[in-house]
């Protein structure tokens, strides 16, 4: 049974924690996946307005994001914890620190194993309209997500109202960070999109009214900035409430139409035999489709291997990872790929998640007719590059490797 994420453990009398996702029954054990919230510092008799995320602790390499408040009058005068949120106060603001459970809002992108909830309470007219707060963030990239293309609108993306202006955070180099070392075998792996960590979503102010405007969020150097409309804060009913929302999530905020049309994440492989491709879809208006996950060779754009057909699909509004199986056994190698997905025309649409940016790119091409083929991939493709990352990626076997065979989960 999953477990409340917002339940507050003391480790201190000024330390905190709670924990985000849920625990899952794995091979017959119960394993947490949970990722770690702490708030407070390191002092255990004066409370620091500090916060750590961890993200895959169970993982190979784990992620750790260090949040630090930067208002200027940070010196907190008191703070009160009750079953759900830690709460602090300085002269002209507050502070509170909560989990919000897994959730869905048809009008906005959400973390899908849950989120941190940052609310600054404004108790009056700041003398600045721009909040920063101090994210140490190793290892990690942070891309920005603007508003969509022509190229995108065109073939009917959607990038949802807190998804634009967000940031996608991605592990720098790696696509292994979230497999658990006590149930995936060393010798399956992945490659295809980088590990994604966290998604930032825009944060959003809120006078005591309900009068709402968005928020522009800026991150760099370590400094993460949120900036509200001037002529906001001088007409507002305070108190008002300023969100920025960490969602703990692995696959891209933004959907794509991908009927008749192959997108590939760039990425590099190694020597092995492919399993299985995997694809975060998910069908819209009660469609029906017939896809296949493709692995091409960047070098030349040939077919490597093309995974089973399928035709069962995750529905609109409950997206999911999608595993392609591959038959044969296929070689692969350390060379550059582009993996993918393609899809007939079918009815309804089918969407796949990305991301602006976060990766080394991808490939497409469009107008690949899949009834017309047969369902038999272009050999060579005719692609495209573009700078987004679609939520794919390959599962393999490393060659000659002697452990046991099992299984590889990829944890949502």
């Amino acid at each position: 049974m999953a477990k409340k994420i917002h339940v507050l453990e003391e480790l201190n009398s000024t330390t905190y924690r709670f924990k985000i996702g849920e625990e899952k029954n794995v091979q017959g054990q119960d394993r947490d996946y949970r990722d770690d919230v702490i708030i407070g510092g390191d002092n255990p008799s004066v409370f620091e307005p500090k916060i750590k995320l961890t993200r895959w602790k169970w993982g190979r390499k784990p992620i750790t994001l260090d949040i630090e408040f930067k208002p200027s009058d940070n010196k907190v005068k008191t703070y009160k914890t009750d079953k759900e949120k830690v709460k602090w106060e300085s002269a002209d603001s507050s502070f509170d620190v909560y989990g919000k459970e897994p959730h869905i809002n048809p009008n906005r992108m959400t973390g899908r194993r849950g989120e941190l909830e940052i609310e600054l309470i404004l108790k009056k007219k700041p003398d600045s309209n721009i909040f920063e707060w101090i994210v140490n963030a190793p290892n990690t990239e942070w891309t920005y997500q603007p508003e969509l293309t022509q190229f995108e609108i065109d073939r009917g993306a959607i990038r949802k109202e807190n998804v634009i202006g967000s940031y996608a955070v991605y592990h720098i180099t790696d696509c292994d960070a979230h497999k658990d070392p006590n149930t995936t075998p060393d010798n399956v792996k992945l490659f295809g999109m980088r590990s994604k960590a966290f998604h930032v979503f825009r944060p959003e102010a809120i006078d005591d009214n309900g009068v709402r405007v968005w928020c522009n969020l800026d991150y760099d150097n370590e400094i993460l900035s949120v900036t509200v409309p001037q002529d906001f804060l001088d007409n507002a009913s305070y108190p008002v409430i300023i969100d920025p929302t960490f969602g703990y999530t692995t696959e891209g905020a933004s959907t794509y139409n991908l009927e008749d049309a192959i997108f590939a994440v760039l990425a590099t492989g190694a020597a092995g035999t492919l399993d299985s491709i995997s694809a975060f879809i998910q069908e819209e208006g009660g469609g029906a489709h017939t896809g296949k996950g493709v692995l091409y060779l960047v070098s030349d754009s040939s077919l490597v291997a093309a995974s089973d057909e399928d035709t069962t699909f995750p529905p609109e509004g409950t997206p999911a990872w999608n595993v392609f199986s591959v038959s044969g056994a296929p070689a692969v190698s350390a060379v550059s790929y582009a993996v993918g997905a393609w899809f007939d025309s079918g009815t309804g649409g089918i969407l796949i998640h990305y991301d602006a940016g976060g990766g080394p790119g991808m490939k497409y091409q469009i107008g690949v007719v899949y009834t017309d083929l047969s369902g038999v991939p272009p050999d060579p493709a005719t692609f495209t590059d573009d700078a987004i990352s679609p939520s794919v990626y390959a599962t393999y076997t490393v060659g000659g490797a002697t452990t046991p065979a099992s299984y590889i989960s990829m944890i949502i």
